[in-house]
């Protein structure tokens, strides 16, 4: 099918998402028309700062700080991440991240000068919104002063954090979003570098890997017809591109497809989508709807008879909560994993190994881990810069700090250090994070579905713990 349909273009989309960072740029003075203006409380240990909550701390065993050291200017950081909206599950995490940051970094740290200096964490809620995302990190920038941006969440709350770094010349660290959103979303040739932002993500295409991966391993088999559901947002855009997106992916494994115009966001019956799907005789699925959207057209498709051995989705079985929401009829749904307990990784800043990280969480929380645990990273990277810039007060400096990045992290390492056109490395601004195939499967503790590694998603050579093989959905039956 077609997308001639669908109501928003790319190029238009990404206009009005990236409008604020654009206005930014026009001067420094339109900051306090962009947000109101911020108080700084450098010597407190919580205070409100842009509309965010600014945290220092003085607890915990310092792990990087020397007795004595000469005390050097505080660094600012901005952390935007949706704690709202239909993305907050994004955001989440971040409440036990920083803290744990804190804890271990009793708020301080010694940078290559050697002077000791109080670092500083503002979070902020992008609402889910691309505009309101924009909205802060400018005020961030202009008023906090902030040294560096962190944003995570989806285009929605990181490409306008992004633009707005270009604008205003400061450094910026992103993660999970697709690096075609990235790049391609903001306008990019693909192959020009960008100034102040780079990003250690995923793909689009290599999600699509994953799920494809799943797929044919199956052993029941199938009809290698897929059905695609992507709303009209920056990511169904993306993931919809015909050049960029997974229709070429699919092309090229051998998949045939079927894709209706992209549903607006928040769209609540999906009876017209299902009915093609049963028409053209899909017998997988593959989308990137928010847990309300994907729980809905779950819910109406097993009514209506749209029961497939296979289905995907992108953000919504990211998170615990999507299968746990629907229920017993979830069980086997497919997901990615880019974050799992059972990974051989471990923290260089907290010290704790992916399974430790977990089940550290789920204490503190009383949730069950989530694979945006991986945010960690950026907190990691962070610090490994200020470590190793020359000099921390300058943004030019920071970033050639951030240019030759290499490093472990909780999520698989960060090296930029790679050539350009390396599998991992297909922009100059650009670490692609591998991504595996997952399954919701039947939960063996006390959570109802446990995340089951199935695949490599073609990163053998990464030798992910494969947990089990690709079950069928039963639908409750």
């Amino acid at each position: 099918m077609g997308m001639d349909g669908k109501g928003v273009s790319r190029r238009d989309f990404l206009k009005l998402a990236g409008s604020v960072g654009a206005l930014a740029g026009m001067g420094a003075g339109l900051g306090s028309l962009l947000s109101a203006c911020g108080e700084t409380g450098g010597g407190t240990s919580t205070s409100e700062s842009a509309g965010g909550s600014e945290q220092t701390s003085g607890q915990g065993t310092p792990t990087s700080v020397s007795t004595g050291a000469e005390q050097g200017k505080e660094i600012k950081v901005g952390v935007i991440v949706p704690m709202t909206g239909p993305l907050a599950e994004f955001g989440a995490p971040t409440d036990y991240i920083i803290p744990k940051v804190e804890e271990v970094t009793g708020g301080k740290i010694v940078t290559k000068d050697g002077k000791e200096r109080k670092l500083i964490w503002i979070q902020n809620d992008s609402q889910s919104d691309s505009n309101r995302a924009a909205q802060v990190t400018g005020d961030l920038i202009q008023n906090d002063k902030v040294s560096l941006i962190l944003a995570e969440g989806g285009p929605d709350s990181v490409l306008g954090p992004a633009d707005q770094c270009e604008a205003l010349g400061c450094p910026g660290l992103f993660c999970n979003l697709p690096w075609t959103a990235f790049v391609y979303g903001r306008g990019n040739d693909g192959k020009t570098p960008f100034q102040w932002t780079y990003a250690a993500t995923v793909g689009t295409q290599e999600n699509g890997r994953a799920a494809l991966d799943a797929f044919n391993r199956f052993k029941p088999g199938h009809n290698k017809k897929v059905a695609l559901l992507y709303p009209n947002n920056a990511n169904g855009i993306e993931y919809s591109d015909m050049k960029t997106g997974i229709p070429p992916l699919l092309d090229e494994a051998g998949y045939s497809y079927v894709m209706p115009d992209l549903y607006p966001p928040g769209s609540e019956d999906f009876t017209a989508q299902i009915s093609l799907f049963k028409k053209e005789g899909c017998e997988l699925l593959m989308g990137s709807g928010v847990t309300p959207e994907f729980a809905n057209f779950f819910n109406q498709a097993v009514q209506q008879g749209f029961t497939p051995p296979l289905m995907s989705n992108g953000i919504a079985l990211l998170f615990p909560s999507a299968p746990a929401a629907i229920g017993p009829t979830a069980t086997n749904l497919i997901c990615e994993c880019a974050f799992h307990p059972t990974l051989n990784y471990k923290s260089p800043l907290t010290g704790q190994t992916c399974q430790e990280l977990a089940d550290d969480y789920e204490r503190v929380t009383g949730k069950q881990w989530t694979g945006i645990l991986n945010a960690l990273k950026l907190f990691e990277w962070a610090v490994d810069v200020f470590k190793r810039a020359d000099n921390v007060e300058d943004p030019a400096s920071i970033i050639e700090a951030v240019k030759t990045t290499k490093m472990e992290t909780i999520q698989h390492s960060i090296d930029f250090t790679l050539p350009v056109g390396d599998k991992r490395r297909p922009h100059p601004n650009i670490c692609i994070v591998p991504v595996f195939p997952g399954q919701w499967q039947k939960g063996k503790g006390k959570w109802p579905f446990d995340q089951v590694i199935v695949g490599d998603g073609g990163w053998s050579e990464f030798n992910p713990p494969i947990g089990g093989e690709v079950l069928q959905m039963t639908y409750g039956a």
